[in-house]
């Protein structure tokens, strides 16, 4: 990513010897003790699956748009289509409605923090780093 200008190219650097990128791998490190200092595990769980199942409930409800847009497209078939994926979709929000109700705060911090990513790669895209 540094190598994209995504993050200082001094994370980019690589050592002489194993070619392993150890000033970033310090810094992964740095924030996951940060994580593991900073909550329990069950909140830490939260805070990571939370928007994580919310992103894969959107990826599979895609499936719609995708075959609303290209009906006669190529690809994936899922069986049992719609009710297979509308099932999907439905219990994965099912379960992150319980996720937040049982931990609200690491839930919508983590949501929080993927919503935030939103217009930082607005800019990052109108900066020309994402192509």
């Amino acid at each position: 990513m540094s190598r994209d200008n995504l993050f200082p190219a001094a994370l980019a650097t690589l050592h002489p010897v194993t070619q392993a990128p150890v000033r970033a791998t310090i810094v992964l490190a740095t924030l996951a003790s940060a994580f593991v200092v900073s909550g329990s595990f069950s909140q830490i769980v939260t805070f990571f699956l939370c928007p994580t199942l919310v992103l894969v409930a959107l990826a599979a409800a895609a499936l719609f748009v995708i075959r609303r847009r290209h009906p006669d497209a190529p690809g994936f078939r899922a069986p049992g289509y719609p009710l297979t994926p509308a099932l999907f979709v439905l219990l994965l929000l099912v379960v992150v409605a319980f996720i937040a109700l049982a931990y609200p705060v690491p839930a919508l911090a983590g949501c929080a923090l993927v919503l935030i990513g939103l217009p930082l790669y607005r800019v990052l895209l109108l900066r020309g780093a994402l192509g």
